[in-house]
C-alpha cells in the first residue's frame, strides 16, 4: 500500500474517533452545543438538537471509520 494511502487512512480514523467523542459528548449533555457551536443563540439549543446532531454525527464517523478499513473500494 502506498503512503498516501497509509496517511489517508490514520488520517480517517483519527477524525472517525473525534466525531465519536462528540457524538457522546452530545448525548451526555447538551450544553456543549450552545456554548461552543451555536454561540450567537444558544438559547434555541434543546435536547432534541443536541440527540439529532450526535446522530449525525455517529453516522458519519462510522462512514469515515468504514472507509478507512477498507480504503481500496472506490466505491
Amino acid at each position: 500500500m502506498s503512503r498516501f494511502l497509509n496517511v489517508l487512512r490514520t488520517w480517517l480514523v483519527m477524525v472517525s474517533v473525534i466525531a465519536a467523542g462528540n457524538t457522546l459528548q452530545s448525548f451526555r449533555d447538551h450544553g456543549f452545543l450552545s456554548e461552543k457551536l451555536y454561540t450567537a443563540s444558544p438559547g434555541l439549543v434543546n435536547g432534541l438538537q443536541a440527540r439529532t446532531f450526535g446522530v449525525w454525527t455517529l453516522l458519519s464517523s462510522l462512514i469515515r471509520c468504514l472507509c478507512a478499513v477498507d480504503i481500496r473500494n472506490r466505491t
